[in-house]
């Protein structure tokens, strides 16, 4: 308990009275009866300290989107109560208002709500909720503080995954750009008969079918599915770098997961390994319903210091996953990276590879700026250098893969669907 600023400016009256008026007696009257004044607003503040309290948050989030906390406060006496009400945020979050002043009327409830924003995938844990309570003469403030644990899990962002759902398989192939056509052999499996279209070749017509019915009729294919989705995700050093709100790590793990739903939904399976410094191997799953697994187990990984090892990754894998499946390696290319050849060269005996090496945007940003001043242009040369050296290796990696993605990470999500779709399309798988 502490005083308030109240109570010091009534101390401070009260020795302005007694320079005023140096009468002993009625000082010791005054002192007397500001004492007992004084204990009595403590006593009372000491029995309206029981003060119910309750959070209310979701258990999963979503890392860089707000989420709505609602603190419920219930005054179980028969006087008004003043307090300040302040919560303890779990590490990694943020709230811009999480103390505010309530006023609860006897025997009510008051609501205190306000928004937390995660910056970072993982566990995390609330603390106790502050209150300071004030006196009834508002001479004191009673501190108390009420545990209440609330765990919660940052998942990776929900965002590109949503708006995929929302089209239809047209839709999505508008979007993305596609023209899957169908066709025979390895790679397509039949789907139904239908009325011949021109555009739909001479080789799709089934003969026994138009003679059947007198008219041409056409085989439709579809992609081939109970095939095999491998992801090499690279968790080293590289990258931790930011782009956005986000690491490149993050941005590859929302693209992960926006293909291994899209692959899941075609009857594929999904495995994935997380190399580097933070290892993890998560044999195939099948099913959509193998989402809640995969989100479950990777939600919480994060990069470390070291850098990737490259070959020892590719080995690893030649081990874990024998069939001939599509492997998705994601990391962020270097020049320097020359041992990512051999595991390329390794991974190709068996798999299909495709390569996603993530840019960094403030590179296409600078470029696409006009240079206004000396130190502007030093910049887009310098840019246009690194990004000329880059291309130059990009073009030795793509040597020794099947496809190569060079994209910014916000468009690895769509970059690697679309890679998907014309593989299995093709027939590549």
């Amino acid at each position: 308990m502490r005083p308030t600023g109240y109570s010091l400016w009534l101390i401070t009256g009260l020795i302005a009275i007694a320079l005023v008026w140096p009468d002993l007696e009625v000082w010791l009257y005054l002192i007397g009866a500001t004492a007992a004044f004084y204990l009595v607003d403590a006593l009372l503040a000491y029995g309206q300290s029981a003060v119910n309290v309750t959070r209310t948050v979701p258990l999963n989030l979503s890392v860089n989107r707000e989420a709505k906390v609602t603190i419920d406060v219930h005054n179980p006496q028969r006087r008004k109560l003043r307090l300040f009400v302040q919560d303890e945020l779990p590490q990694f979050t943020n709230a811009p208002a999480s103390k505010r002043h309530i006023e609860l009327a006897p025997m009510n409830h008051a609501a205190m709500n306000y928004g937390l924003r995660p910056v970072r995938r993982g566990d995390g844990q609330f603390g106790a909720v502050s209150l300071l309570i004030e006196s009834p003469f508002r001479l004191w403030e009673l501190r108390r503080r009420k545990p209440i644990k609330n765990e919660i899990r940052v998942y990776p962002d929900f965002a590109a995954i949503s708006q995929y759902l929302e089209l239809n398989s047209d839709q999505r192939s508008r979007r993305l750009g596609l023209k899957v056509k169908p066709r025979r052999g390895e790679g397509m499996e039949f789907h139904e008969l239908k009325e011949y279209h021109p555009n739909d070749g001479i080789r799709a017509i089934d003969w026994k079918a138009t003679a059947r019915r007198r008219t041409l009729i056409s085989r439709q294919y579809t992609v081939e599915r109970d095939q095999r989705v491998v992801f090499l995700l690279d968790s080293g050093a590289r990258m931790r770098a930011k782009d956005g709100t986000l690491s490149h790590f993050d941005h590859a793990l929302n693209a992960m997961l926006l293909l291994s739903h899209v692959a899941l939904r075609q009857g594929d399976t999904v495995a994935a390994k997380i190399f580097g410094p933070t290892k993890l191997w998560l044999s195939e799953l099948r099913g959509v319903g193998a989402m809640t697994h995969l989100l479950n187990t990777v939600y919480a990984t994060h990069t470390g210091p070291q850098t990737a090892d490259f070959v020892s990754a590719a080995q690893e894998l030649m081990q874990q996953q024998r069939k001939r499946s599509l492997v998705v390696l994601m990391t962020n290319l270097r020049e320097e990276d020359r041992d990512l050849i051999p595991a390329l060269q390794l991974l190709r005996r068996r798999h299909v590879v495709m390569l996603a090496s993530l840019r960094e945007s403030v590179v296409d940003d600078v470029l696409a700026e006009p240079a206004m001043s000396f130190d502007e242009a030093l910049n887009v040369a310098g840019a246009s250098r690194y990004l000329g050296q880059r291309n130059m290796s990009q073009t030795a990696f793509a040597q020794d893969a099947h496809l190569l993605i060079d994209c910014v990470p916000t468009q690895l999500p769509m970059a690697l669907v679309n890679s998907y779709w014309q593989l299995k399309s093709a027939g590549t798988l």
